[in-house]
Parts: C-alpha cells; sequence; structure tokens
C-alpha cells in the first residue's frame, strides 16, 4: 500500500503592492475632513502611492487652473489671489447678481478648504521623522451635482483612480432616500473599490 503523499503549501515570496492614485473626496464638513484623515494614516502608502484631494465646484473653470498651480507650489500668497472676472455692478438683473456673488462665495470657501487640506497632507509628512513625503494632487470637478461630478472624475480612466474615500453622515436609510447622499450615490456608480469613512464625533 503506497504511503500518503506529503503535501506542503506553496509560499509565494512577498514583493511590494504596486501603487495606485488614492482619491478622497472633500466638502469641508467634518466627515470629509475625517476621511482624508483616515486616508493618511491608514489607506495611503507614501512609497508607492499617489493621494489626489478632490472637490466639487460650480464655475471653477475660469480660477482653478491658476490657483491650484500657485498651491502645490506652495505659493500661498498666490493662492489668495483674488478672481479677475467682471465688475458685478454692471449687472442689471439682481437674480443674476445674487448668482455671480454665490458664486464667488463658493470659491472663496472652496479655496480655502484646499489651502488647509494641502496643509494637512504636507503636516502628515513632518509627523514623524522617517516618515517620507506624500505625493498629492489636486482635482477641482464640475457637474450638474456634486455626487455625479465626482462620479465621472474616478470612472475616467484616464485620471487611473484605484480607490476612493468618502465621509458619511451617517444617515439612516429612510433619510437617505428623502435627501440623497453623496457617499450612497458615489458608492453605487464608482467603478472602483470604495472607502466610506464613518464620523465617530459626528
Amino acid at each position: 500500500m503506497a504511503s500518503p503523499t506529503s503535501f506542503e503549501p506553496t509560499v509565494r515570496p512577498t514583493s511590494p503592492r504596486p501603487g495606485q492614485r488614492v482619491a478622497v473626496a472633500l466638502d469641508d464638513s467634518p466627515h470629509s475632513w475625517r476621511a482624508l484623515e483616515y486616508t493618511l494614516d491608514f489607506l495611503v502608502d507614501p512609497k508607492h502611492d499617489h493621494l489626489v484631494l478632490v472637490t466639487a465646484c460650480q464655475h471653477a473653470e475660469s480660477w482653478s487652473d491658476t490657483f491650484v498651480s500657485a498651491l502645490m507650489a506652495e505659493n500661498i500668497a498666490a493662492s489668495f489671489a483674488p478672481f479677475a472676472g467682471g465688475s458685478t455692478t454692471a449687472l442689471e438683473d439682481e437674480s443674476r447678481k445674487k448668482a455671480v456673488d454665490q458664486n464667488l462665495a463658493d470659491q472663496e470657501q472652496a479655496k480655502s478648504m484646499l489651502r488647509k487640506a494641502a496643509a494637512l497632507v504636507r503636516a502628515h509628512h513632518h509627523a514623524g521623522a522617517h516618515d517620507p513625503h506624500i505625493p498629492f494632487s489636486i482635482e477641482i470637478v464640475q457637474g450638474a451635482s456634486a455626487a455625479e461630478a465626482i462620479v465621472s472624475y474616478v470612472n475616467d480612466k484616464a485620471h487611473a483612480i484605484g480607490l476612493l474615500v468618502l465621509g458619511t453622515r451617517g444617515l439612516g436609510a429612510f433619510k437617505r432616500a428623502i435627501i440623497g447622499s453623496v457617499s450612497d450615490y458615489c458608492l453605487h456608480h464608482v467603478r472602483c473599490p470604495t472607502v466610506i469613512v464613518k464620523n465617530d464625533q459626528a
């Protein structure tokens, strides 16, 4: 009678995983800041990955490129330069004037948020003496809604996003059905793996 054949499992040698582009969606809420902090602490590998800070802002085409270029060059003073658009005093239509004013307010909020986000990423590099720099970039996207703009950007193969990270307000199923949820929409429409980070302090 033949003796049973011994079996030893094959152990594959470990190797560094390939890098990926990790996108974090920001909207200046505590939930999105928590998502960024979680990503920096646990999800992005500074040696292999590239972090992409994504935010949605309407009518950003007139200022986003100049602002992002200044911010990425760490030219903080230039990033505070006002938008050199047309004067609103010549607008006779009050509704149009309000729309322009709102767009300018949204622009300043987006700029302030992105300055803070860039500072957080750079500060994370300095948190430990042996922490390598985390490579990152900034994308300002536009669309019919913030959720659709983010999904469109992430699903574009040209951007090669391997992981999307979002915060969530922790809404129940009923509230999500009534008022909607950016994280819920993205979770069901993006093609790449998605991480939803809950804000424990919410």
